[in-house]
């Protein structure tokens, strides 16, 4: 029997993380599927949207899924969104779902390149694809 993996430095059970790790793929796969029925661009206020999230500085940790469903709902929706086929203006990144998971996987494992003691794998990596597009 393999032993229950200790909980993260954060104190969340692996349950949990699983979990939210799988509601926000399910948002994110939600968001590109769907982006094109959605607003290029909306804004808000800062007086509602702070009424929505703010508050005193919570002193006791709160439900983790209930604020990414307060994200998702009233957070998420109040910007430009770069990726949207009717979005024609600053383009800060592509947003194909290969460089999602990339930069999941990047922020997942503390990835750096800028140093060879402290990424030779993903400095070796950078190196090799910017060879590749230097060959184009």
């Amino acid at each position: 029997m393999t032993q229950p993996r200790a909980a993260d430095t954060l104190g969340m059970p692996e349950a949990e993380m699983r979990a939210l790790g799988h509601q926000m793929v399910e948002m994110v796969i939600d968001h590109l599927v769907g982006r094109a029925d959605e607003k290029a661009i909306e804004v808000t206020d800062r007086a509602s949207l702070e009424a929505l999230i703010g508050g005193p500085v919570p002193l006791e940790p709160s439900d983790a899924a209930s604020a990414l469903a307060t994200l998702r709902a009233h957070v998420i929706p109040k910007q430009q969104h770069g990726d949207h086929p009717r979005y024609f203006a600053r383009v800060p990144s592509p947003a194909a779902f290969t460089g999602i998971l990339g930069d999941w996987l990047a922020t997942g494992f503390n990835s750096i390149a800028a140093s060879w003691i402290g990424g030779s794998g993903t400095a070796v990596t950078e190196l090799v694809v910017i060879d590749w597009l230097r060959q184009c």
